[in-house]
C-alpha cells in the first residue's frame, strides 16, 4: 500500500547535553472528498436503465488502501459513462493518492417504489457517501431532458442567439416526439438546419437515445425579461418541460 503522509520534529541535547533525542512523528488521516451530496435520477420504469448517467468526482490522499466505491441495490458505478457499469469498483491509489476521479452512476429499478441509499466511497477508515435518489415505475412511456433548464442570457432585440443545448431522450415509447418552443424561442434537431416554432424527432424504436435539441432566443417585443418553457411530448408519456429564460 502506500504510505500515509506526515511530519516530525526532534530535538537532541547539543554540545554538552545529554544527547537524548526527542522525535514527535504525526501521521495525518487518510481523506476522501466528493464532489455532490446527492443525485437525483427521478422516475425510470422497472426493468430499465436510465438513460442518462449522472456523475460525480472522488479523489483521496494519505491513503494506504485503494478506494472501493460500492453502489446500493439496483444502482450501477463505472469510470466510463457510456460503459462497464457494475455494482462496485475499485481506484487504485499511488503513493496514497487517488487523483480526482469522474464516478458516472445509472438507476437500473427493478421494483415500483421510491429508492434512497447511498454510494459508499471507502479507503481504510476514510470515508465519503453520495445519496442517490428514484423511483421505480410501472414500464411505461417516459422522456427525460438533460438539463431541465437553460438561460439564455441577454439578446439584442430582433437579433438572434447563438445556439443552446439540452439532451432529449426516452424509454419504452409509442411514437415521435414533438418538441413545442414558447414565443420568440425556436428549436432544431439540426445546429445549423431550420428552426421553428416545433420540431419533431423520429423514434424508429422503443428506446430513444441521447439526442441534441438546439434551442434559439429572437426577443422581438421591445426591452425585458422573456421566460416560457419547452414542452416535450410523445404518446402516452408525461410530457417534459425545459425551463427558459
Amino acid at each position: 500500500g502506500g504510505g500515509g503522509g506526515g511530519n516530525w520534529q526532534g530535538t537532541s541535547g547539543g554540545a554538552g547535553g545529554s544527547g537524548i533525542v526527542i522525535v514527535r512523528y504525526t501521521v495525518l488521516p487518510p481523506t476522501i472528498n466528493v464532489s455532490a451530496g446527492t443525485l437525483a435520477f427521478g422516475d425510470v420504469a422497472t426493468n430499465t436503465v436510465s438513460p442518462i448517467a449522472q456523475n460525480y468526482t472522488v479523489s483521496g490522499y494519505n491513503l494506504t488502501n485503494d478506494v472501493s466505491v460500492n453502489a446500493p441495490s439496483d444502482f450501477q458505478v463505472s469510470t466510463n459513462s457510456d460503459s462497464g457499469f457494475v455494482s462496485s469498483l475499485t481506484l487504485t491509489q499511488s503513493g496514497g493518492t487517488v487523483g480526482p476521479t469522474t464516478v458516472y452512476v445509472r438507476f437500473a429499478p427493478t421494483l415500483v417504489q421510491s429508492y434512497s441509499a447511498s454510494i459508499t466511497n471507502i479507503s481504510g477508515a476514510a470515508i465519503q457517501l453520495v445519496t442517490v435518489t428514484g423511483r421505480g415505475i410501472d414500464p411505461q412511456p417516459v422522456l427525460y431532458v438533460s438539463p431541465d433548464s437553460l438561460s439564455l442570457g441577454n439578446v439584442i432585440t430582433n437579433k438572434t442567439s447563438t445556439n443552446f443545448t439540452y439532451t432529449l431522450s426516452g424509454v419504452l415509447l409509442e411514437g415521435d416526439v414533438t418538441v413545442t418552443a414558447p414565443p420568440y424561442f425556436a428549436v432544431s434537431t439540426n445546429a445549423s438546419g431550420t428552426f421553428g416554432p416545433s420540431c419533431t424527432v423520429s423514434v424508429s424504436s422503443p428506446t430513444l437515445g441521447n439526442t441534441p435539441i438546439y434551442v434559439r432566443f429572437t426577443p422581438s417585443n421591445g426591452s425585458g425579461s422573456y421566460a416560457g418553457s419547452i414542452t416535450n411530448s410523445s404518446s402516452g408519456a408525461v410530457d417534459k418541460m425545459v425551463a427558459l429564460t
